[in-house]
């Protein structure tokens, strides 16, 4: 069985694949340095990118061309690691001092 994408649809979703990669690299070297200095403007920052980048997995989840069982479980996973990441970011940024 081979699943082939209509015209026009891979190339958006693969630009949009790498602009997701270049927000979630981003935002975990945001992260990394925030945990490591303990500065509450890089976790403002992380939260910040987890936002655009939990639309992209929204994008994903509601609008793919084929809604494969392991894409559908790739997109909450996303979903539940950004909350996760927000949460941590905010308790990190009130228990800094």
């Amino acid at each position: 069985m081979f699943l082939v994408y209509p015209p026009g649809n891979i190339g958006t979703e693969i630009v949009g694949l790498f602009f997701m990669l270049l927000l979630q690299y981003v935002k975990i070297n945001n992260a990394n340095t925030a945990n490591k200095t303990e500065l509450k403007a890089y976790h403002i920052y992380t939260i910040l990118y987890s936002i655009p980048v939990a639309f992209c997995y929204f994008f994903y989840f509601y609008s793919q061309v084929y809604h494969l069982t392991f894409d559908i479980f790739l997109c909450i996973f996303g979903w539940v690691f950004c909350a996760a990441e927000i949460l941590f970011s905010l308790i990190s940024i009130f228990t800094f001092k």
